[in-house]
């Protein structure tokens, strides 16, 4: 790619384009020149004669038309061209010079509109293939984004050295009624989204929890006992305040659901600088240090309600999108299940907002692989009990209907 444009765009404009108008502007010189037109007469035809270009590539240029239309009218009236009395003398005609400019500002002009039409094309492929998604039942893509990324995506470095391909501000939607989703394209363990997200609600920042219930994706970061320091749940449940009380923001949120479900401002986050990590030290040394282990990567939820049908958004600053983001958007689903159940309300659609969004190095096999299974239709989220509070969900209260995936595909970790 060259600004934006096909390679073979640039050599063309600079190379063959200038080349051809250069040989049409002479031609055109001298079909307007009596002396040097001799018998000829002022047609496309013998235009290609003398340049030895073809019929579309004169035609495609309007203003090789206009001015051959002009020569013949002139022709056909019995006139000359004033430059045809006075060789090499001022007159009205432009120089070569002067219409090679024009021609130049008008290939540019094409250039900037050739940009336009592809920026176009590749925003109405996406649309047509979220549409065509949404009405066969399947979640909009996960696939698509993870292949947008290998073929647009930049190369830049990152906190693990692992290295990324990586591409900026994308946007993925559902709608809960066309099913639960859990990614086909690979098997996932819905036990450690649905056991995570119940240790998030908690509070708790020890893995050990989640270490007893079959989850192990936080041990690579916790400290010799266990311990992450102020991540996620302490954050949403006990949010420290300057004079020592904490603010549980899920407590909050789910006041306002049901108290005041018109409000714009439904939403916890985890964002708090006075315990992000010290990024010189290592994740257990920050935890040890009372800071979080790793900052929130999912830090921002907020909720709102229309006609009695409860949507969420989640910002996600930093986006691992083989290992993470798949169970950030089944994550976000279920609790927005959770809420609704909670709070009367039904569950609609979710939106994930994507920030640094990137590919590992070390996935690009596993993602290929993945890029060439087909999406198989999503599963269905029962909730069996309605418990008394947000707060008292076990995993056993859940079950995935109709789960079936292609096999799970094992990669590393970024550590």
């Amino acid at each position: 790619m060259t600004d934006g444009r096909p390679a073979q765009l640039s050599v063309y404009l600079e190379a063959t384009s200038e080349k051809n108008d250069r040989l049409i502007a002479s031609a055109l010189a001298d079909l307007a020149n009596s002396k040097k037109r001799g018998k000829r007469k002022a047609t496309v035809a013998v235009l290609c004669q003398m340049t030895g270009l073809s019929r579309n590539t004169i035609r495609g240029r309007g203003w090789a038309l206009a001015r051959l239309k002009a020569i013949k009218k002139k022709l056909k009236e019995g006139l000359e061209d004033e430059s045809a009395e006075e060789s090499g003398a001022a007159d009205n005609e432009p120089t070569l010079d002067s219409l090679r400019d024009r021609i130049l500002r008008v290939l540019e002009q094409n250039a900037l509109l050739f940009d336009e039409v592809l920026s176009l094309q590749e925003i109405i492929a996406d649309k047509d293939r979220e549409i065509q998604e949404l009405k066969s039942g399947k979640i909009l893509s996960l696939i698509p984004p993870t292949g947008h990324i290998l073929e647009s995506g930049v190369v830049k470095g990152d906190r693990t050295g692992t290295g990324t391909k990586s591409v900026f501000g994308r946007m993925i939607r559902h709608n809960l009624a066309k099913g639960f989703p859990l990614l086909t394209t690979k098997k996932l363990h819905f036990k450690s989204i649905a056991n995570e997200l119940i240790w998030f609600l908690s509070g708790n920042t020890n893995v050990s929890w989640l270490n007893e219930n079959g989850v192990t994706i936080w041990n690579e970061w916790a400290t010799e006992d266990n311990e992450l320091g102020p991540v996620y749940g302490k954050q949403w449940t006990a949010w420290p305040t300057k004079d020592g009380r904490t603010i549980n923001q899920v407590d909050y949120v789910v006041d306002t659901l049901r108290k005041n479900p018109n409000s714009r401002r439904i939403l916890f986050h985890g964002w708090n600088p006075e315990f992000l990590p010290d990024e010189t030290i290592s994740p257990q040394e920050n935890a040890k240090q009372g800071r979080m282990a790793l900052p929130p990567c999912h830090l921002l939820y907020q909720f709102y309600v229309a006609e009695g049908k409860l949507s969420s958004l989640l910002y996600i600053r930093s986006s691992d999108s083989f290992l993470g983001l798949p169970y950030n958007i089944a994550s976000l689903a279920l609790l927005t299940h959770m809420l609704a159940e909670q709070c009367d309300l039904v569950p609609h659609e979710i939106v994930v907002s994507l920030g640094d969004l990137h590919a590992y190095s070390n996935h690009m096999q596993q993602i290929h692989t993945q890029l060439q299974r087909d999406v198989r239709e999503l599963p269905k989220l029962v909730i069996k009990r309605k418990p008394d509070s947000i707060y008292d969900y076990k995993f056993e209260d859940f079950e995935i209907v109709g789960y079936n995936p292609h096999p799970n595909i094992p990669a590393p970790i970024a550590v």
